[in-house]
């Protein structure tokens, strides 16, 4: 009884349970969801002209359905012409016109499988499609698609365009229409907003218009190529990211750094962590951790660097030996600007500036010194008796004309090797001039330069620049029309006039576009090499000089000896190296004898000149001097020797000084050195700073330079896109001859632009052999009068010092009456005569000489000219042969 109510009391129990459960929300949803899966598992015909039920062995039930028809499941329609519904199997062939539509993705395609069981659609065929709600088409030939997951999966090679005109292909990838997102994978291109990219990987989401990319990612931008791992780009903002492993490059630059960050449409770089950037052209790295780029639309390179940024610039020594640079700042800016848009402000200044450094005091000093020896000789002679008083000046008066003659003499040669004058424009393009230049002239002694150049930001204004044109006598204004200029010793120039005009008008339509650099550094600036080291707060480098000036108490070491200072330093580079320096405000240079006894010059300004393997060989003293020198004896140091004068100049050799010289107002004075205290043995101001010092180049940066990888990249080919020609009707072969149209009109432009400029070489080559002809274009091979444009045009006669210059003793050029000497500028007058006089025998032989110098002359002009032309057909040939061979291997590539 007991057991018979225990076993009863269990199975009330267990029908309890099960009757709440039953009952339990979770049970409702259970049934619910096992309800829906069998209703979403049904495979439904919706409508057919007709239908036909038939068996097939094995009690398989098929139904044959003819017309238009529409199949649903999952919630996809699913439209054909015909099919073969596999009701046993839940399967469905459908053929012809086949298109699955599900929330506003489509599937197109010639037939396809539907397993209803697996939720799937094998869609087969010569073309299968996908288009999205946003009207971007992925084109294949085998596709599978998920109704469940709404996911579309091909292979065996894939193309999408979005509706922007976006291209992307892959050997495989899929689609998921919930998301958007596409995943390409394996040999993936992308064409998109003119960027060309190959990657490994990539997913693209429709709805933000971004792309992820993977490992091995390389992009190109018009004359940009950029390499990487992992990253993005956003079309809406025309951003690029990229991380880990960054390179790029352009045609004169190369770049390295962990992180990118590029707004293509505004060309600007943000590049963080191990940042290089190589100047191809001029072989100079910068490094730091952070730096911003800015390229505008003329190609110009602005680049700030900040977080313990420096610069190394890979040169050569006098040996012919790698020599290497080293520079840091806290803070560095690097840009360019084109010859062209220099300012005409920016060139008085630098011309300024490079008069001042090439400016030798010393010589107009000694100059200064002839003169008043000359005016106490004058005046000397004028106390003397008046016989032997006219005796003197007669000896003067007759060495005078011998002076004369000779110089006149040396004007006609000269004339004939005076070279063209160079424009404006070319100057900025080249190395200041040196001190022997007589464009510099001897102006008085300069004081500080024309003051310390705006640091911060970019360039001031660029307006156009226009050289002066070479104007005629007259041009300057009436006095310089009555005393003629030597450029224009001949009226020949001005018979070129209009031709000149006309190339003068091209030249300025074809304007210089080779860009100048320009670097600045804020605060901390050290720099090093083996032979030279220096330190400051700020520096300025302009390639339009070629002027690197230093700020705020700078101090150079030259031969770990020398060390020279001031308020404001200017050193002028030449072939890679120093050439000299231009101290002002309190300028001292310490030069070290031992560990206590250093030799000290002082003064308002100094002058120092460098060898070609930067050691120092002269330094002139300018203005105030003070120097204390130390004399030996037997190898002791015993004497101290002070000197005050107004100019001082002291040449070296292997460092130590060899000839010393004073200049006005000299006083000197000599000491024991052990009766002199320590602080009596230094001048005011003196600071022996060799412990600031960088004392190797691990001092400036301890970054390793990277090689140049442009060679290793140039053989990396802007990607193919077959795929994409195959299914979308060649769409990229015509975006590549849009490329190479516009690639093929640059050329000739180029060409054009070559050809414009041999030409106007070749007219000046040949200008600048008519005005070196001087008076001897108005002879024939036998010597007689030309009358002609050449001999119609005429300067003004220039005017002999008759004081100076015996006219009965001037030696006439033969050939030609009333012709008058050269005066001191240089120039002729020629009077053609109505009726030519006999010539005599030298007059013959001295007119066939000037006919074969003539000749010799005009062959030379011609060789010139010939070899111009040559040079342009040249460049103009080499040009089609590279048209040429980009065509061809355009065309090969899209015939592959």
């Amino acid at each position: 009884m007991k057991i018979g109510s225990q076993s009863r009391f269990g199975c009330l129990l267990l029908i309890l349970i099960f009757i709440l459960t039953l009952g339990s929300p979770d049970a409702d949803a259970q049934r619910k969801r096992r309800r829906s899966r069998s209703q979403d598992s049904l495979l439904t015909l919706l409508n057919a002209e007709y239908a036909r039920v038939f068996e097939r062995p094995g009690h398989r039930e098929f139904r044959e359905v003819k017309g238009p028809a529409t199949f649903l499941h999952n919630g996809a329609y699913m439209f054909c012409d015909s099919a073969i519904w596999n009701v046993s199997l839940n399967q469905v062939e459908a053929y012809q016109n086949v298109k699955l539509v599900q929330d506003k993705t489509v599937v197109k395609s010639d037939n396809v499988i539907y397993y209803g069981d697996d939720n799937l659609a094998r869609f087969r065929g010569d073309l299968v499609e996908v288009y999205d709600k946003d009207k971007n088409t992925l084109r294949t030939k085998y596709l599978d698609y998920n109704t469940e997951d709404s996911t579309a999966k091909f292979t065996f090679g894939g193309a999408m365009k979005t509706a922007e005109g976006e291209v992307i292909e892959s050997e495989r990838g899929t689609y998921d229409a919930k998301t958007g997102i596409c995943r390409f994978e394996d040999n993936v291109e992308m064409f998109t907003d003119s960027l060309f990219i190959r990657t490994s990987s990539l997913d693209y989401d429709t709805n933000q218009s971004k792309a992820y990319f993977g490992k091995r990612t390389q992009m190109w931008k018009r004359d940009i190529y950029m390499r990487g791992d992992y990253g993005w780009y956003m079309r809406d903002s025309g951003v690029v990211y990229f991380d880990t492993s960054v390179y790029m490059n352009n045609p004169d630059y190369e770049a390295w750094c962990d992180t990118l960050y590029y707004w293509q449409h505004d060309r600007h770089g943000r590049m963080r962590r191990n940042v290089q950037l190589l100047d191809s052209l001029n072989k100079t790295y910068f490094v730091s951790d952070a730096a911003n780029m800015d390229f505008d639309s003329v190609n110009n390179l602005y680049a700030t660097l900040f977080l313990d940024p420096a610069s190394v610039f890979v040169g050569e020594n006098s040996e012919n030996k790698i020599d290497t640079l080293f520079c840091r700042a806290d803070t560095m800016l690097f840009y360019t600007q084109r010859v062209c848009d220099v300012s005409e402000e920016q060139l008085k200044d630098s011309e300024e500036a490079r008069k001042q450094v090439n400016f030798d005091a010393i010589d107009e000093a000694e100059k200064k010194a002839r003169e008043k020896k000359d005016q106490e000789k004058k005046a000397a002679i004028e106390k003397l008796p008046e016989y032997i008083a006219y005796k003197k000046r007669q000896e003067i008066a007759e060495k005078r004309r011998q002076d004369s003659i000779a110089a006149a003499g040396g004007a006609v040669a000269d004339s004939l090797a005076a070279p063209a004058t160079d424009s404006l424009a070319n100057i900025a393009a080249t190395s200041g001039p040196s001190a022997s230049d007589p464009a510099v002239g001897r102006p008085s002694l300069p004081g500080k330069s024309a003051g310390r150049p705006s640091l911060p930001g970019k360039p001031a204004g660029r307006s156009s620049l226009q050289g002066p044109a070479t104007g005629r006598p007259d041009a300057a204004g009436p006095d310089h029309a009555e005393k003629p200029q030597a450029a224009d010793t001949l009226a020949v120039a001005d018979t070129l006039a209009p031709a000149r005009d006309s190339l003068q008008a091209v030249s300025d339509a074809e304007r210089d576009t080779t860009q100048l650099r320009f670097l600045k550094g804020y605060r901390n600036v050290r720099i090093y090499r083996t032979d030279i080291q220096a330190r400051c707060d700020s520096l300025y480098f302009s390639q339009i000089d070629t002027l690197l000036r230093m700020f705020e108490d700078p101090v150079i070491w030259n031969d770990n000896r020398h060390q020279l200072s001031g308020e404001e330093v200017v050193m002028q580079m030449k072939d890679n190296s120093f050439d000299r320096a231009n101290i002002h405000g309190n300028a001292m240079i310490i030069s070290q004898e031992d560990t206590i006894h250093f030799d000290q010059i002082k003064s308002t300004e100094m002058l120092g000149y460098f060898n070609t393997d930067n050691t120092l060989r002269r330094f002139d003293a300018l203005g105030g001097v003070n120097a204390m020198f130390y004399m030996e004896e037997d190898s002791v140091i015993t004497i101290l020797n002070s000197k005050q004068a107004q100019f001082m100049m002291v040449t070296l050799k292997d460092g130590v000084a060899e000839k010393l010289k004073y200049y006005e107002s000299v006083n000197s004075d000599a000491f024991p050195v052990y009766t002199l205290p320590i602080d009596k043995q230094r001048l005011k101001g003196f600071k022996w700073r060799m412990d600031e010092q960088p004392k190797s180049r691990f001092d400036i940066t301890r970054r390793v330079l990277l090689k140049s990888r442009r060679a290793s990249y140039l053989v990396n080919r802007l990607p193919f896109f077959n795929r994409t020609n195959l299914y979308f009707d060649n769409y990229m072969k015509d975006i590549y001859r849009q490329i190479e149209e516009r690639a093929e009109q640059a050329r000739r432009e180029q060409a054009r632009r070559d050809s414009i400029e041999a030409v106007r070489q070749e007219e000046a080559s040949r200008m600048a052999a008519d005005t070196t002809l001087g008076i001897h274009t108005a002879f024939d091979r036998e010597g007689d009068v030309i009358l002609d444009s050449l001999a119609t045009l005429r300067p003004t006669p220039a005017k002999i010092d008759t004081a100076l210059v015996d006219t009965a003793a001037v030696v006439k050029p033969v050939g030609i009456e009333g012709v008058e000497n050269h005066s001191d500028d240089g120039f002729v007058e020629v009077q053609v005569p109505e009726e030519p006089r006999k010539m005599t025998c030298a007059e013959k032989r001295a007119a066939r000489k000037a006919a074969r110098e003539l000749r010799r002359q005009q062959r030379k002009a011609a060789r010139e000219a010939r070899k111009a032309r040559q040079a342009a057909e040249k460049a103009a040939r080499a040009a089609a042969r590279e048209a040429a061979r980009a065509q061809k291997s355009v065309n090969n590539k899209l015939n592959e």
